[in-house]
């Protein structure tokens, strides 16, 4: 057994027997007698040919080993009680707790004459940051004594708990999966200028790269599924011609540009990088805890590393495996560049104003492998799915795919409350869901939905295998380009008509004795000249009188206004129906029909006077003005727009607002109706009442000598028939994600954003009114600022089963059209990333040729705890280390276009702040400095992106009752021993 491994063995040994410190001290101590039993065996032997007063070298040296083994003894034992009495990792809570300062004269093993025992003496550092621990080991036979002395600092750190921690890691490198994802390929166009900067002849004003590939020879990405150190690990596996060691993987330029593009996946930690001591100390000191070696920056020759006042612990510990530029037993890497051939030294170690130093541990706490367990007070949406956390407790929810159907299968094991609006044809469209009542929802989970297809190098492709979104400046947005896609109003041009038909009218109401033609009726002109009162219609009443219309149609006094106000009402009911002199004149004949004879409708009159009677009238359209009504055709209105509003008004989506233009055209037309009467009239002439001179009756006007077939004008009125056509042309509002403009590439549904299957990305900010864990079983994108309302007592939770990433979208510097249409969706022209090796001038860097489109997510901050598990997806074959050895993919926190976006005059994103616990299987970079001129002086270098500071926040009470991971562990190694020397001892 190795000494690690018998270190581990009795730790284990005193988590399983603990119930009191001296049974804890016993019970590990035993294993030292094994192992100090061992030497005795040989010591024995020795003694055999050797007298009592004469012990050679080798019994003196086999003594000294047991010595330093009940020496080490007394340490584990110190350790043992410390695990048991100060679970709270904090040196300062624990100090009060031990009982003295130094042990008794503790016996591990006597018999035989043979004994060893040991004694430690303890004094905390005034820091607080360690105990300082004196353990002497003595053994004794045969009247040889010998003691050694080992003096070692134990802290704390060492907890299987992630939530006791800052930071946990596993790799200190870019998930490959990421990397595949950006790094694709792709055709970026460069204009002179950046082929000038590129510094290398460049063919046909374009560069095509071949993009990222799995395997694991070298320059593929498998090395970044590696740690450092070991064989297999990424310092024996190198690109070919990369300089060592600070390379990871390569690709090369294509169709006559052969060149080669040099790429890390090691994420390095510069002064841009801070570990904050916790703002509560009772939460304990934290910590950054990794398995892989940290890379360290001073960023600038003669600067400062990063800042660490949480207590930072490793795994790895360089040896000379590792290559000629790393330090011998050094627990961290450095930008060794002289080593490495460049004339000036960067460098890399902690800030010095930092509180701890990086220190190697043989063990830490692991990331949750089991998958989340989702509660059933869980609001679940089924693909991509944007979550806005209102701070009055409820949600402001899209979820194109979380459609009815899929509401109804789900809200029977799911709260009701979590679906509202859900619709078959647009899901969940900026819905209000309340997190609070009736159920208080524990968390949000966004599962993906059927299956994302094997990615080819063809297929442009997120990092868990749905394809991507495909847009670039120009691009309109649309269901086939876009994750979210909300609309208010139907696009399109539509047109309705409105008829009026209308008749003026002043109120004249003819009046016995009266003259209607001398009276203005406006356009219902009478054509009578007299009236001669009211009582008797007979067939003395001449034609033109106005007591003949009333008494044949109508009852007496009631015939015109009973017929006015019949024919406008009709019309105004029904103004479509007579708004032509045809459809006018059948109208106004039918309505007189009423006032006819029995034989208005043969051929001759029955009667040679008024007895016989028929009404007609005759319509004709006016092309002039006439009776106030004035011919029109197709005149075009002023046109009104009603605004649209977008959908929403999240920040995050693109909100465009619509609009509702309406233009009228009105076509008038003047019909001219006039209304007569004939009357059985003789032909010729009418003696005695007979018609004479072979003449016959016909319908007239009643006048004799061949008046037949004329008629006798009754009245005349004019309508107004307008028909407005109202064209209107509907500009729909939207609200849209991604943004045409940005670059950076989302994962969608393979059949667009309302099909039926798509990645669980789950995309979210504000502030919960609870504590809430966020869940995707892909990618968490965090949009905004997260937080739960009260930071003390509550917290989020964010876990994804692949990334955690950091919303940062970016746009291009240049906007030629052409060349936008050459480049590839996902990057900018004239990036010449790969094609130069100098320090360019302001403007010419390729982080230059993006913008930032959010300056308002400058200084973000998390408040909860973060998980980026990385659990394997099955449509994605991960890029593993040979030999067996597997990696994680996935499992990366960063920030989206970390390398972009500090054009000139580009405001910096300032620091991404996270208090609580940050744990990943990969780390990824959210930020990124730029080159500078080698040479001392300098005090600082450009960056994109954001800088990062993690302040410790415990936060397992916070999470109590809604935490869905497994955070804890059986095996137990709360404090470990960071440093060991050599005291003096005889």
């Amino acid at each position: 057994m190795s000494g690690y491994r018998l270190l581990a063995a009795g730790r284990r040994r005193i988590a399983a027997m603990r119930s009191g410190a001296d049974e804890g001290d016993r019970g590990f101590a035993m294993i030292y007698v094994l192992m100090i039993s061992t030497i005795i065996t040989v010591l024995t032997g020795t003694t055999l040919v050797a007298t009592s007063g004469d012990i050679v070298p080798a019994v003196r040296n086999a003594y000294g080993q047991a010595a330093y083994s009940a020496a080490q003894g007394g340490l584990q034992a110190f350790v043992s009680y410390l695990d048991g009495q100060c679970p709270n990792l904090s040196v300062a809570a624990c100090a009060p707790v031990l009982p003295t300062n130094f042990s008794p004269t503790v016996p591990i093993y006597s018999a035989n004459g043979y004994s060893a025992s040991y004694q430690w003496a303890a004094q905390k550092d005034p820091s607080n940051r360690y105990f300082r621990v004196r353990s002497t080991g003595t053994v004794s036979q045969g009247g040889l004594t010998t003691s050694k002395i080992l003096v070692a600092d134990i802290a704390t750190g060492a907890s299987t708990d992630p939530l006791n921690y800052g930071v946990v890691t596993g790799f200190e490198t870019e998930s490959p999966l990421a990397v595949l994802a950006q790094f694709q390929r792709r055709t970026i166009a460069l204009n002179s200028t950046a082929v000038s900067n590129a510094g290398v002849p460049v063919k046909g004003g374009q560069i095509v790269w071949s993009g990222a590939s799995p395997g694991t020879a070298a320059g593929k990405l498998a090395t970044c599924n590696s740690l450092f150190a070991g064989a297999q690990g990424r310092s024996n596996n190198l690109p070919p011609g990369a300089p060592y060691p600070y390379v990871d993987w390569s690709e090369d330029g294509l169709q006559g540009n052969k060149y080669t593009d040099y790429q890390s996946c090691q994420t390095a930690m510069s002064h841009q990088f801070q570990l904050l001591a916790p703002a509560n100390p009772a939460d304990g000191a934290g910590g950054y805890f990794t398995t892989d070696a940290m890379l360290l920056s001073n960023s600038v020759p003669g600067g400062s590393g990063p800042l660490f006042n949480q207590p930072v612990t490793t795994q790895y510990r360089a040896t000379a495996q590792d290559g000629s530029c790393t330090t011998v037993g050094q627990p961290y890497r450095s930008y060794n560049l002289v080593c490495a051939g460049y004339p000036v030294e960067l460098g890399g170690s902690p800030d010095p104003a930092s509180k701890y130093d990086v220190q190697w541990v043989p063990n830490g706490p692991n990331l949750p492998t089991a998958s989340p367990q989702i509660p059933s007070t869980s609001c679940v949406y089924s693909g991509p799915t944007r979550v806005k956390l209102n701070s009055d407790g409820t949600a402001t929810v899209t979820s194109p795919q979380t459609t009815a159907t899929f509401a109804a299968a789900n809200s029977t094991t799911h709260p009701a409350q979590c679906y509202t609006g859900a619709s078959n044809a647009t899901g969940m469209s900026a819905q209000t869901v309340n997190l609070t009542t009736p159920t208080v929802i524990k968390a949000i989970y966004a599962q993906n939905t059927g299956g994302a297809p094997p990615s080819t190098p063809a297929l442009a492709h997120g990092s868990t295998g749905w394809p991507s979104t495909g847009q670039k400046l120009g691009s309109t947005a649309s269901t086939s380009n876009s994750v979210f896609y909300l609309t208010a109003g139907t696009a399109g041009t539509t047109s309705s008509t409105v008829t009026t038909a209308t008749s003026a009218d002043k109120g004249y109401v003819p009046a016995t004795s009266d003259n209607p033609s001398s009276k203005d009726d406006g356009a219902w002109t009478p054509q009578w000249t007299s009236v001669t009162g009211t009582s008797g219609c007979g067939t003395s009443t001449v034609l033109t009188d106005l007591r003949f219309f009333n008494c044949y149609y109508g009852s007496n006094t009631s015939g015109y206004p009973s017929f006015k106000s019949t024919v406008q009402a009709a019309l105004a009911a029904n103004p479509t129906s007579y708004n032509t002199a045809a459809s006018l004149q059948a109208y106004l004949n039918t309505l007189l029909a009423a006032g006819n004879s029995a034989d208005a409708n043969a051929a001759a009159p029955s009667k040679a006077d008024s007895t016989s009677h028929r009404w007609k009238a005759a319509v004709t359209a006016s092309s002039s003005a006439t009776g106030g009504c004035t011919p029109a055709n197709n005149v075009t209105g002023t046109t009104t727009s009603t605004p649209i509003n977008s959908p929403t008004s999240d920040t995050f989506f693109t909100n465009k607002a619509g609009s509702s233009a309406a233009t009228p055209t009105t076509t008038t037309t003047c019909l001219v109706a006039t209304v007569t009467l004939q009357v059985g009239t003789c032909n010729v002439a009418l003696v005695l009442g007979v018609c004479v001179n072979l003449g016959s009756y016909v319908w007239g006007n009643g006048t004799a000598l061949l008046g037949g077939g004329q008629s006798v004008a009754q009245l005349k009125f004019v309508v107004s028939a307008s028909n407005v056509v109202t064209g209107t042309t509907v500009t729909p509002a939207t609200s849209t994600f991604p943004d045409m403009a940005d670059v950076t590439q989302y994962s969608m549904g393979s059949n667009g954003t309302f099909g039926d299957n798509g990645p669980g990305d789950l995309y979210v900010d504000g502030t919960s009114a609870n504590s809430i864990a966020l869940i995707a079983q892909n990618d968490v994108v965090v949009t905004n600022s997260l937080a739960a309302a009260n930071t003390a007592t509550q917290a989020v939770e964010v876990v994804s089963y692949d990334d955690v990433r950091i919303y940062h979208p970016v746009k291009c510097v240049s906007i030629d059209p052409s060349a936008i249409a050459t480049t590839d969706p996902g990057w900018c022209p004239n990036d010449i990333t790969g094609l130069y090796s100098t320090v360019l001038a302001d403007g010419a860097r390729p982080s230059q040729q993006y913008t930032n489109m959010r300056p308002d997510l400058a200084n973000m901050q998390i408040n909860g705890a973060i998980f980026a598990l990385g659990i394997p997806v099955s449509n994605i074959s991960c890029p593993s280390p040979p030999q067996g050895k597997s990696g994680v993919c996935g499992g990366q926190f960063g920030a989206d276009n970390y390398g972009r976006g500090d054009s000139p005059a580009t405001t910096s994103l300032g620091t991404l702040k996270i208090v609580g616990t940050l744990a990943m299987a990969h780390h990824g970079p959210v930020g990124e400095e730029w080159e500078v001129a080698d040479q001392r002086g300098l005090t600082s270098r450009p960056y994109s992106g954001y800088a990062l500071t993690v302040q410790y926040q415990n936060l397992t009470n916070a999470l109590a009752g809604i935490n869905v991971l497994t955070t804890t562990s059986s095996t137990t190694s709360l404090w470990h021993v960071v440093s060991v020397s050599a005291g003096n001892g005889s």
